[in-house]
């Protein structure tokens, strides 16, 4: 970004494939992206160069790039909302992750990864997870995937001023379903 490109720009700032410089850049929800920036993209891509923003000059880039999707490319080159040709640069290795609905051995390693990262921050190493929050772990289907569990740790960590003794998620707290309703609808 070059000062004056725009009210308020100020100065040169890198952008992101410049920022990681030899490293690898991802680029989360990749089938979300606008149409327009899908084209910016591919052009990007194939010159291995950028343009800052208010610059006429190209800045080339060593960058990898990994692209996460939660939509399979392939439906969105279908249903026309993704191009085709920015589908076949960033399909070179794919990597298929099953949903965490599908993954229950992954939910408990999960779990535990977010509560030692709490206790971490919270300077404590007596948090662990109670039987019955195991349970509920376990029952509740996780549509929102592993952000969905993530995001149940930070809620619960925000309602609660300091950690207590062994406490995470009740059964309640792990979905708007009961774990009995949860368990027999599958």
């Amino acid at each position: 970004m070059l000062a004056g490109a725009f009210p308020g720009a100020s100065g040169e700032r890198a952008g992101l494939f410049e920022a990681a410089k030899g490293g690898t850049l991802l680029i989360e929800d990749v089938t979300e992206m606008p149409s327009a920036l899908q084209a910016k993209l591919v052009r990007a891509l194939d010159e291995r160069k950028v343009r800052r923003m208010g610059e006429i000059a190209s800045r080339a880039f060593d960058v990898r790039v990994i692209a996460a999707a939660t939509r399979k490319l392939a439906d969105a080159v279908n249903g026309g909302r993704f191009r085709r040709d920015l589908a076949e640069r960033l399909g070179a290795m794919t990597i298929a992750v099953p949903p965490l609905r599908d993954r229950k051995e992954d939910v408990l390693p999960l779990a535990r990864q977010m509560l030692a990262q709490a206790a971490g921050r919270a300077r404590r190493e007596d948090l662990s997870l109670a039987p019955t929050s195991v349970d509920a772990l376990l029952i509740y289907p996780w549509p929102g995937n592993e952000r969905e569990l993530e995001t149940r740790w930070s809620a619960r960590r925000a309602r609660r001023p300091a950690p207590s003794s062994s406490r995470s998620p009740s059964p309640r707290r792990c979905g708007s379903a009961s774990p009995r309703r949860a368990a027999s609808t599958g």
